[in-house]
């Protein structure tokens, strides 16, 4: 009788464990359906105006900022995904699948705020470099 006790407890235990990681990813998926689209309606920069580049940059600056605590759910996702496997727990294969979703939702949206913000960043620096050249060309430089 006690090792069914035992066993109840455990399944109990793995139960509340794999529901707690299905909530994480559902909180996860909304959050990262949200960010990709923020970034996806930043403006192209071809299209942006050099006097709003600088704006632009900062907003991307805290945009990365906000990503931070949905990087840690990915992360804590992660993790509980790994303790019940060490756990001798298997995930379904929906959610093996909806964790694998996410993580490359997670690795795109960082390669394309990596990408944007170093896009903005380096044509941000031309341009600052092309204002001092023509700065120091009407100053007699």
């Amino acid at each position: 009788m006690e090792r069914c006790s035992a066993r109840e407890r455990r399944l109990d235990a793995a139960l509340t464990q794999v529901e707690d990681l299905q909530v994480s990813m559902s909180s996860l998926a909304v959050e990262l359906e949200e960010a990709l689209g923020v970034q996806e309606a930043w403006e192209p920069l071809g299209e942006l105006l050099v006097d709003a580049l600088q704006d632009h940059i900062d907003a991307i600056r805290l945009f990365e900022e906000e990503l931070v605590p949905v990087g840690e759910g990915v992360r804590r996702a992660n993790e509980q995904a790994q303790l019940l496997s060490v756990s001798g727990v298997k995930l379904s294969p929906e959610n093996t699948q909806v964790l694998q979703c996410l993580n490359d939702q997670w690795r795109l949206l960082q390669i394309q705020v990596y990408r944007n913000g170093d896009e903005h960043f380096n044509f941000q620096t031309v341009t600052d470099r092309k204002y001092i050249n023509l700065n120091n060309e009407w100053n007699g430089e």
